[in-house]
């Protein structure tokens, strides 16, 4: 159900804010895809689920903090759209980055089995098959 399918989305994302990545790794698919936006430089695109929980340590060498902030969540069937804050802070500069995304998470049998991530908020809504505002 569209509903669950969210709810899933979220737990992922509140796993994520309190560093439980064991819990984020539960909810995916064995085979699960991550494609990071073209835009990200060095984006990663990872085919299981164990590449991705070696992509998920990896961003603890390179940030202090990393959270990921819904702002929106709409559920399109299989599909769960979520407009998201991530707030970053450099390890080594200790710079705070932050910047927006909309991930597109393909959900079946209540396990995440891809997300997608883009900048632009029309072009995800219109992978999904809806029409932008």
């Amino acid at each position: 159900m569209p509903g669950d399918n969210a709810e899933i989305v979220r737990r992922g994302y509140d796993a994520w804010n309190r560093g439980d990545v064991a819990a984020v790794l539960e909810l995916v698919d064995p085979h699960f895809e991550w494609h990071e936006s073209s835009e990200v430089p060095g984006g990663a695109h990872v085919y299981t689920r164990e590449q991705f929980g070696s992509y998920l340590a990896s961003l603890s060498r390179l940030w202090e903090s990393f959270r990921f902030e819904p702002q929106e969540v709409l559920a399109a069937g299989d599909e769960v759209l979520v407009d998201v804050l991530e707030v970053a802070r450099g390890r080594a500069s200790g710079v705070e980055v932050t910047q927006r995304f909309v991930h597109v998470w393909t959900v079946r049998d209540g396990r995440a089995c891809r997300m997608r991530a883009y900048r632009d908020k029309a072009e995800a809504l219109r992978a999904v098959g809806l029409e932008p505002d």
